[in-house]
């Protein structure tokens, strides 16, 4: 049996019910059953459930109760791909390299017949972006994203092909700026506590300013300025997030910007030893514009 016995010597006297409670009513306790009694040869063995007193039964409570909390407080916040679970706030910020795509970065001549394009010349340059989110679970939220490029042109493979006899002059050029203002949705995907994978389409304005380009030769200097435009702008990026704390992380990601700004005039001031005039002309030339961005960056969720 799993409850306590006590044993009792019949051999020379027999108890009445009175001295019976007497006897299993010590200090107070009480039993819940009546007595059992079974008689084998000369003894007497009872069988007593006892009742756990009131006062047990809190103590258990309260030291089960001060040890779950303890395991609660010890355990750490729970994260989502590097962020405490429950941010929803996302602010980054982030800087790298853009690579031109398309008309944008061909450095060459357009067809002598096509009087509708142009082309970048544009190299390599740099890239940063701000954006600001809003997750309305772990795995999906919006964003606004402002961006910009600032690439420049290529004045040595330009001068090769339009100007290869100028031995007394060569062209300089201000970079180009490609600007963007867009906004979408994004996916986070958690591959562990401090790692997730990033996923974003985006959508918006995209505005462009075509370089400055001087051309000199002699007492002779000619000022080129297209007017800047603004277009339909989009990007596809993916990266990664790695957690530092619970409401910061480092961002890696390469996005695909894309847009065809059409440009519609060009301002040209031309400068020789006798004076300066300025002319203005008009024209529809549109350069398809790819710039994949390669940056690294600092996010913040709150």
């Amino acid at each position: 049996m799993n409850h306590p016995v006590y044993w009792i010597d019949f051999l020379s006297q027999t108890l009445s019910g009175t001295e019976l409670c007497r006897l299993f009513t010590k200090g107070g306790s009480r039993f819940d059953n009546p007595l059992k009694l079974y008689i084998e040869k000369s003894y007497t063995f009872i069988e007593i459930k006892p009742k756990k007193p009131m006062k047990t039964k809190i103590l258990s409570f309260v030291v089960l109760f001060t040890i779950s909390c303890g395991l609660y407080a010890a355990k750490p916040p729970v994260r989502r791909g590097g962020h405490r679970d429950g941010g929803k706030l996302v602010i980054g910020v982030s800087a790298g390299a853009g690579i031109p795509m398309g008309a944008y970065g061909t450095a060459d001549n357009v067809a002598v017949k096509d009087t509708s394009h142009t082309n970048g010349w544009a190299k390599t340059g740099f890239h940063f972006n701000v954006h600001i989110g809003y997750k309305f679970s772990d795995y999906i939220g919006g964003m606004a994203m402002i961006g910009g490029n600032m690439n420049g042109f290529n004045t040595t493979a330009y001068d090769s092909k339009n100007n290869p006899l100028a031995s007394n002059g060569a062209t300089t050029a201000t970079s180009h700026y490609i600007g963007s203002y867009l906004a979408g949705p994004f996916l986070n995907l958690p591959v562990s506590d401090n790692f997730a994978i990033t996923i974003r389409a985006l959508a918006g304005l995209m505005t462009a300013k075509y370089a400055e380009l001087t051309g000199t030769e002699g007492s002779f200097s000619g000022v080129s300025k297209i007017a800047s435009v603004s277009t339909f702008g989009y990007d596809a990026g993916a990266g990664v997030k790695i957690g530092i704390t619970d409401a910061m992380g480092f961002a890696l990601n390469v996005d695909y910007l894309g847009g065809t700004p059409v440009f519609k005039s060009e301002t040209v001031t031309v400068n020789t030893a006798i004076g300066s005039s300025t002319h203005t002309y008009a024209f529809t030339h549109a350069m398809s514009t790819g710039i994949v961005n390669a940056s690294v960056g600092i996010v913040l969720c709150f």
